[in-house]
């Protein structure tokens, strides 16, 4: 079907404005119009969230990813798509009080129901495999913050520090400020007046914080009220402003807060991630349907202050495009976007109005109060969808700014004219990319519309896996860096910080702990490499007593062999095992690959016996800082013995060079490429920010392309367009013209026949033949009529081959996939020279270890 191409949402079928009944016409939405902004408004039963439940579905089975505000509870919804449409699919969801009122039993009317989607959907060309289709494109997760009843939101995230991008702009850095505070005290059921001392010592103490890279939670907020980090509040001292005694009342405020039941919701769950909301760890698209229905009015003003200030600062960390990246839809706008109050939803909101259509982020809100909403900010919408309206006030407001921003296609009375005849899922469209309006009849939903879920019918979804995407919403793959370090590395994880400087690679090749293993061990038991030939070695149990060395005693290396001591975390119980140590700084340079990267290696291997003491290749990656080694050992700790192991000044040098060819070997920065895009990974570029960034860029050139073939076919369909009226205005004379000789030649006919039997003259010669002529002339007519007619079906072949030529075309350009987790990637290596490498220490290291339940000493200490 045409509507199955990419980049264009099929929303419905147009409708005959005069009669109100639907055509074969599809109503194809393009997705790229979306990023002007939509606004729906209807009233209670207009089909407004069945519409919105339409756009939505169009985003996912693009692989454009959603995230839904549901203050209503009806976009959970979304979850019941079943493409077997099996009665027993929708069982668990059909209302059992209209069964009852029906007088039948829940299964056959969930029988019913799976007969009247299956039906619905094919009157609308859809069936069971679009809904795959849907599914397999985008996965759909319910979150209920502040409920255990779907996937929680942990506001603690909130807290953070935001992101360089809000920092470093003034504007949007006193937004978050404000927006936060606000919803702090808002919860609290206090004043948030900005200008109330309470908001400004808040405002002031997440500013410090942030500014200062620390982040805060609950507990640290309430610290920082007893104690702020500064002692004045604008030229005033803080004591004057906001004596202690009065804080304190504000910290017990916000203790309180804390220490009820109902917060401890609010702090489990996913992060406030707006990356993890959109996209899974594979970096497929996400349906995140944030049902905040459950809530009170505090608390929903709250988290949803909170959610669409990450909203703004995730946006803005975005590169342009002019293409749809993601959609932010919100199902009841009333009370976030008022026209004169200023709750702390409205900045976030008038913020991404403003600025989210050059990242490529669209919002689409839908309400059934339109004189309740600022209309100076939704100015900025392009799109409208109209549907039926309950108060003439309502029609005439819209039908006014209508038939301005649509510079008057239609006229205030045809527009309100519509309004008032619009039935039922129908709507009026107006989009500023179209020349002018239309009318139509929304499409059958996917998605079972069941109404809102209830709790219960909520923690079912997850029971029975739906509204529950596998894996947390984490903002990274699992396995999930881009190659950064080592040819080696598959799955280790993104670059290890190093302090000192830089970052170090993953383990390359390795066999023993991860980086983030060693990173987190507080004492768990952690696998050593193997290759050890020594008795005495790490792995080793305690039936080993040669290997035993007393405590305080440690073995004797020469002065040319480098020794350090990795610190130890406990004082008595331990032992040190020796092992290699290789650190050094890399520098990578490619013009080519445009990469200029640094980054340090910390390397440990076991010492085998023989000439060979070291591969460095069978080592793994450590999280060890060089700034961090101690000269000397701890006190009161044993030592292992070195194996039977060179310790010349020749072998050192040895050991130097085979770390250095092991850099040089395995050292190699891989990254990942779209050869195609000719893009290639940062460094630091997790593989599912390359993803979506190469998805991004696919669907840009795909819109651009799309762009191109229309534009070459439009002067073709104008000039046809144009020649098919003329004909039909040909077609339209002749057939008057031959309407008009045929009745003057029937009376002049007819005039001499009654001339003939009732005149007293017999008829002439030049009248017989006059009547001859005109009748001639009534024959010719009729063939200029039929080749009229001949000429305007040619030119509307014409038209009908060069559409579907360009129909072809446009279906070829979409069929190329964008889907990031569908995108086919290849690697590039950046190999270091002999001259990029500073090799910073190579020798041994004495590794602390404690023994474990099971007499292996295989415990970091």
């Amino acid at each position: 079907m045409d509507f199955e191409r990419l980049g264009v949402f099929y929303l419905g079928r147009e409708v005959e404005a005069a009669d109100m009944q639907p055509t074969d016409q599809a109503l194809l939405y393009d997705s790229s119009d979306l990023t002007t902004h939509a606004v729906i408004v209807g009233m209670t039963g207009s089909g407004k969230t069945g519409l919105g439940v339409d756009l939505i579905e169009e985003a996912a089975i693009d692989g454009i990813p959603v995230l839904a505000i549901d203050p209503k509870g009806d976009l959970t919804n979304l979850a019941l798509a079943f493409p077997n449409l099996a009665p027993e699919d929708f069982e668990p969801w059909v209302n059992a009080r209209e069964a009852e009122r029906l007088g039948v039993s829940v299964r056959e009317y969930a029988a019913q129901q799976a007969q009247a989607w299956r039906d619905g959907l094919a009157q609308w060309d859809q069936d069971g495999t679009r809904i795959e289709r849907l599914r397999q494109a985008a996965d759909v997760v319910v979150y209920t913050p502040g409920s255990s009843a779907g996937r929680g939101i942990s506001v603690l995230r909130s807290f953070a520090a935001p992101p360089r991008a809000v920092l470093d702009d003034p504007d949007l850095m006193r937004d978050r400020l404000e927006a936060t505070a606000t919803s702090v005290l808002t919860l609290m059921g206090g004043s948030a007046d900005p200008l109330g001392r309470e908001h400004i010592l808040l405002s002031n103490i997440f500013e410090h914080a942030w500014r200062a890279g620390t982040d805060l939670d609950v507990a640290g907020l309430i610290h920082a009220v007893q104690q702020p980090p500064f002692k004045q509040l604008g030229v005033m001292d803080l004591d004057t402003v906001f004596p202690a005694k009065d804080r304190l009342k504000l910290a017990l405020g916000l203790n309180g807060l804390l220490a009820a039941p109902t917060f401890a919701a609010w702090t489990t769950g996913d992060p406030l991630n707006i990356e993890a909301l959109l996209h899974g760890p594979d970096g497929k698209a996400r349906v995140a349907v944030v049902s905040i229905a459950h809530l009170s009015d505090a608390e929903r003003m709250f988290f949803l202050t909170l959610l669409l200030s990450e909203t703004v600062a995730w946006t803005r960390s975005q590169s342009g495009t002019s293409s749809l990246r993601a959609m932010v839809y919100i199902d009841e706008l009333f009370g976030f976007l008022p026209p004169v109050a200023e709750p702390p939803s409205k900045k976030p909101l008038l913020t991404l109005l403003k600025q989210a259509r050059a990242f490529g982020v669209g919002l689409a809100l839908a309400t059934q109060n339109p004189v309740d909403l600022d209309y100076k900010a939704l100015s900025n919408a392009g799109t409208w969808f109209v549907g039926r309206l309950q108060t003439e006030r309502d029609k005439q407001r819209l039908a006014e700014g209508l038939n301005a921003a649509s510079e008057g296609a239609l006229s205030v009375t045809e527009i309100a004219d519509i309004i008032g005849r619009l039935p039922k899922r129908t709507f009026l469209l107006h989009d500023v990319h179209a020349k002018r309006p239309a009318v139509f009849q929304t499409r059958w939903a996917m998605s079972y519309l069941a109404g809102p879920l209830t709790r219960d019918q909520i923690r079912l979804l997850g029971e029975r896996g739906l509204g529950q995407a596998p894996g947390a919403a984490g903002g990274r793959l699992a396995g999930g860096s881009a190659l950064p370090v080592g040819t080696g590395e598959a799955s280790n994880g993104a670059p290890v910080t190093v302090a000192g400087g830089g970052s170090q690679g993953g383990a390359v090749g390795t066999t023993g702990r991860s980086p983030e293993a060693s990173r987190n061990s507080t004492g768990a038991a952690i696998a050593k490499p193997a290759g050890g030939a020594s008795t005495g070695s790490p792995g080793a149990t305690s039936a080993a007593p040669a290997a035993a060395v007393p405590p305080g005693a440690r073995p004797f290396l020469p002065p040319h062999v480098p020794q350090v001591f990795l610190s130890a975390r406990v004082a008595t119980g331990a032992r040190y095992f020796p092992m290699a140590l290789g650190v050094a700084d890399v520098h990578y340079e490619s013009k080519s690959q445009n990469v200029s990267t640094d980054r340090r290696f910390v390397r440990l291997a076991d010492f085998r016996e023989g000439m060979v003491a070291i591969e460095f290749a069978e080592g793994e990656a450590a999280d060890v800082a060089l700034e961090s080694l101690e000269r000397e050992p701890a006190p009161g700790l044993a030592f292992d013995a070195l194996p039977d192991t060179d310790t010349s000044a020749a072998a050192v040098k040895r050991w130097q060079d085979g770390f250095m060819r092991w850099l040089r070997t395995d050292g190699a920065l891989t990254l990942l490429r779209h050869k195609d895009l000719k893009l290639v990974a940062a460094p630091d570029e997790s593989e599912q920010q390359f993803r979506l960034r190469c998805s991004q860029a696919l669907r840009e050139q795909r819109d651009a392309a799309l762009d191109k073939v229309r534009k070459r076919y439009e002067s073709k369909l104008t000039t046809l367009q144009r020649r098919e009226l003329q004909k039909e205005q040909a077609v339209q004379r002749e057939t008057q013209q031959a309407g008009a000789r045929t009745t003057d030649a029937a009376v002049t006919v007819g005039t001499a026949i009654l001339g003939a039997l009732f005149g007293r003259k017999a008829p002439s010669t030049s009248k017989i033949g006059t009547s001859i002529n005109k009748g001639t002339r009534v024959f010719q007519d009729r063939g200029d009529v039929a080749r009229a007619k001949e000429a305007l079906a040619q030119t509307q072949a014409e038209m009908a081959a060069l559409e579907a030529e360009m129909q072809s075309e446009l279906a070829a350009v979409s069929a190329a996939p964008v889907q990031a987790e569908a995108i086919q990637l290849d690697t590039v290596s950046v190999a270091p020279t002999a001259r990029d490498i500073a090799v910073r220490y190579v020798g041994v290291a004495w590794v602390p270890y404690l023994q474990g339940a099971d007499g292996r000493w295989n415990v970091r200490a």
